[in-house]
């Protein structure tokens, strides 16, 4: 279970102590292995690599790093079939 934000909200606002200032922060720069675009990204940054938390005090910085450690990560995947029919699939167009 997460935080409901509105659709054009950064999911990083989720993490505790983090405003539009420190989520700007932590998307800011090269994309790539440090891309923290999305909550799970940044779950998944080391953490000596997370931005965002520059002025942060330490008990803030615990925070947030205990909350991405509890943040469970799950994938899942969605199959939609008719039963008994050969062919189960089903596609729309």
């Amino acid at each position: 279970m997460t935080q409901g934000l509105w659709v054009n909200s950064s999911t990083l606002l989720q993490l505790p102590h983090f405003t539009e200032a420190e989520t700007k922060h932590a998307t800011s720069g090269k994309t790539g292995a440090g891309d923290t675009s999305s909550l799970a990204k940044y779950l998944s940054t080391p953490d000596h690599e997370k931005k965002g938390m520059k002025d942060f005090t330490e008990a803030q910085k615990k925070d947030v790093l205990t909350c991405c450690k509890i943040i469970p990560q799950i994938d899942v995947s969605v199959s939609c079939y008719v039963e008994d029919d050969e062919d189960s699939k089903i596609y729309e167009r």
